[in-house]
């Protein structure tokens, strides 16, 4: 059955596709079409920590701001080290981190 076709009150309800999802409702599934957001990257940015944390710690544990003086080497080791699946929202610090790293490594 497909989603009611009644259009969105506020114009920011637009941006949550509702137009697209309309148009193809009896081809999607109830749960595509009945949805009111996207979603959040967080699956993507916990994968992309996972499979890239030896990469991460190459490039943190002897970069830059390690020695500089910026980052604390022993704890951003012992956060590395930690395999455990990820929760929370403490990897993006990790690669918001890799990022600023990365950039000082330009100077």
């Amino acid at each position: 059955m497909p989603a009611p076709a009644v259009a969105p009150r506020r114009a920011d309800d637009w941006t949550n596709r509702w137009a697209a999802r309309q148009a193809f409702a009896e081809r999607l599934p109830r749960m595509i079409t009945a949805r009111r957001s996207k979603g959040t990257p967080d699956s993507f940015s916990a994968a992309l920590y996972e499979t890239g944390r030896s990469t991460l710690s190459e490039l943190l544990l002897d970069g830059v701001l390690v020695r500089e003086g910026i980052l604390d080497r022993a704890a951003l080791e012992n956060t590395l080290r930690d395999t455990t699946p990820v929760k929370g929202h403490d990897h993006l610090r990790i690669l918001a981190i890799g990022d600023v790293e990365a950039w000082a490594r330009g100077f």
